[in-house]
């Protein structure tokens, strides 16, 4: 019969497979948890991955800090993949949220602050911490500029559609308390046509949501600067020759439609914290994009 410790151990082995990833070391986390004390700002977003007859399971967070000198990083955590609590390095990650969220600076969010709430049970962080954090939900922001300042035209152009012109609420199909979407908000807001027709790029990134948020902070005048987004990925042992690029799906799935991908100046990296794995790169390439979402049309756990 199994000690407790020993069931204890095999219970924590089944629900954290090791990942294909090299560890981040400590060094690089102090350097990371250093580097956010000097943002000015934060974006946030999470990600969830549905479950068989239960309740979504929460996966990533994802979280931008823009700095000065128009930079910027972007932290990805993956859960299922955190070290045992009693390491240093759990403490560690655990350290850089919590500067995070007691920051005094604003965290802008899609949403309301409760889509953290089940991320509490990873002991990162406490549902006070949540309470007492300075979040910012852009997207009741964006819905209020976009009533105040794209009233409903008379199109000037004679049509079978009045409306053709007009991009009030009504007109796109929005009523008045509907909430926007992330994507349809980034596609109503870049009409220009080479950025609709390249809005789904950034799908492909795991930190999409992040530089869609950072896009909209500009485009409302929030903040006045463009950010380079300079971050960290992960080497993992998927290819870009192994990617069907015709099955590349986003982990997150609100639509279907895609935002614009960002201003050619800007340089793309990421960092991903997680058990916790980090490497710095180049930037980012097409021909080196990688997923951290499935292939199948919904994501399941069994």
């Amino acid at each position: 019969m199994l000690s407790a410790e020993e069931y204890n151990n095999i219970l924590w082995k089944l629900d954290n497979i090791p990942s294909t990833y090299t560890a981040t070391s400590e060094e690089t986390l102090n350097q990371i948890s250093q580097t956010v004390t000097t943002s000015f700002n934060f974006t946030l977003d999470t990600e969830s991955m549905q479950t068989r007859q239960r309740k979504n399971k929460p996966v990533l967070i994802q979280i931008q800090a823009l700095l000065s000198n128009n930079f910027s990083i972007i932290l990805i955590f993956e859960m299922c993949h955190l070290p045992r609590e009693h390491t240093t390095t759990f403490y560690l990650i655990k350290n850089l949220l919590t500067t995070i969220f007691n920051s005094s600076k604003p965290i802008y969010i899609w949403g309301e602050r409760d889509e953290l709430t089940p991320f509490a049970i990873y002991n990162l962080f406490s549902e006070t911490q949540l309470l007492l954090a300075k979040f910012q939900n852009l997207q009741d922001t964006f819905k209020e500029q976009w009533q105040q300042h794209v009233p409903h035209l008379i199109s000037t152009i004679s049509s079978s559609d009045p409306t053709s012109e007009c991009l009030c609420e009504q007109c796109i199909g929005k009523n008045s308390h509907e909430l926007w979407s992330l994507q349809d908000a980034l596609f109503q807001s870049n009409l220009k046509e080479q950025q609709q027709q390249d809005r789904q790029k950034l799908s492909i990134y795991a930190a999409s949501d992040c530089l869609s948020m950072q896009h909209l902070l500009i485009q409302t005048q929030i903040i006045t600067t463009a950010p380079t987004a300079i971050t960290t990925t992960i080497p993992t042992t998927i290819h870009p020759s192994n990617i069907n690029r015709e099955n590349l799906e986003p982990i997150s799935f609100d639509d279907t439609q895609r935002e614009p991908e960002p201003e050619p100046e800007e340089q793309q990296f990421t960092t991903t914290v997680s058990n916790v794995f980090t490497t710095t790169t180049e930037p980012i390439h097409d021909n080196d994009l990688e997923l951290i979402s499935s292939d199948d049309d919904e994501h399941h756990l069994p």
